[in-house]
């Protein structure tokens, strides 16, 4: 299965989002997330394999503002096509309103990626409940138990090391592969 493969079936995922397999919560700076992102972490045999972040983002469209609730889901791998930004910069920027029609308003922030993923699908004409599925995966970094352990340095011996992570290094993928308009 080529890359592309893996992207389409990861993106088709945003259909089968349910209240059985989500977690729904209201994203605000306080939000403790690491056990949120442990839940639905790909290699886990849970039930929950979604995060709906609910009214998350504020989006101008036409001459509406709609609140967007935000889906997240464990990936199996990074995309690159857009630069990942992390959990705790967007919990400290919600709820942002963002301009649809105007883009480049938002070119110089670190979640233009999500502004043009959305964009890119928007309806003209906003119906409250639609799910819409993003053309390229948005990716999110964020830190889950494996993330929590392995930090700084390791000596090597003879006055060399094997360089650690850092800590809020997050090296378990997530994606944002779609929006809801509530």
């Amino acid at each position: 299965m080529n890359k592309l493969d893996d992207k389409n079936e990861l993106l088709e995922r945003v259909f089968q989002v349910n209240e059985d397999n989500a977690i729904n919560v209201r994203l605000k700076k306080s939000t403790a997330t690491l056990d949120l992102f442990e839940e639905i972490k790909y290699f886990n045999n849970n039930e929950k394999k979604f995060l709906v972040f609910k009214n998350a983002l504020r989006a101008i469209i036409g001459d509406r503002v709609v609140r967007l609730s935000v889906l997240v889901c464990s990936s199996k791998m990074l995309y690159y096509d857009t630069p990942a930004f992390s959990i705790s910069y967007l919990k400290s920027i919600v709820p942002i309103i963002i301009q649809l029609d105007a883009t480049e308003r938002h070119k110089d922030e670190k979640y233009y990626p999500l502004v043009c993923c959305i964009s890119e699908v928007a309806p003209k004409e906003p119906t409250h409940g639609k799910i819409i599925s993003f053309k390229t995966p948005c990716m999110i970094k964020a830190q889950t138990n494996d993330d929590r352990y392995g930090f700084g340095n390791e000596w090597a011996g003879r006055g060399s090391y094997i360089v650690g992570k850092k800590y809020g290094d997050a090296e378990t993928p997530f994606a944002i592969i779609g929006v809801i308009i509530e």
